[in-house]
């Protein structure tokens, strides 16, 4: 990455401005999530390839200056939250009632044999407790593969696969 900027000097020079936060904020209209779901059909577009590299380098760079963290660690943590924005801005598909979210088998008691999932629409999805761990790596899975065809590839120290992720 010769004369590519570092994050550090980055996140440095927004934080350098001259204009205050507060009123920068109610300058800036407000940027509502884009589904890439609805390319094609109504509603807002898709983000784009450079919008979802602005959102990691922006994080990326907050961890690093704001947060203390190194480089490698402040890109992993981008990362993923790249990842779950993604998963936020792709809702999960609700199967119909009373089915799982992860597997379409019926539910069965709620409460006992299901949890609901919030599917980012304001709404959840029920989910099986056995499928609920495997559905979340599909979804992991799912959101690297879309971010690597657009160019954001997971940064060499990344280990964030959803079973590492899981505490």
């Amino acid at each position: 990455m010769s004369g590519t900027p570092s994050l550090k000097a980055l996140a440095y020079a927004v934080l350098q401005r001259d204009v205050p936060r507060d009123s920068e904020r109610d300058a800036i209209p407000k940027v509502e999530p884009r589904n890439h779901a609805s390319v094609g059909q109504s509603g807002p577009p898709a983000w784009s390839a450079a919008d979802w590299r602005m959102f990691y380098e922006e994080r990326a760079a907050i961890a690093e200056h704001d947060g203390g963290l190194d480089q490698a660690e402040a890109e992993c943590r981008a990362f993923k939250a790249a990842v779950v924005h993604w998963m936020n801005c792709n809702p999960l598909t609700d199967p119909g009632p009373d089915r799982c979210g992860g597997c379409g088998e019926p539910v069965g008691h709620i409460g006992q044999d299901s949890v609901p999932v919030l599917n980012g629409k304001d709404e959840h999805v029920w989910v099986h407790h056995g499928c609920h761990h495997r559905l979340m790596a599909r979804r992991y899975a799912e959101a690297i593969k879309a971010l690597a065809a657009m160019g954001l590839t997971p940064p060499a120290d990344w280990h964030g696969v959803y079973m590492a992720t899981r505490k």
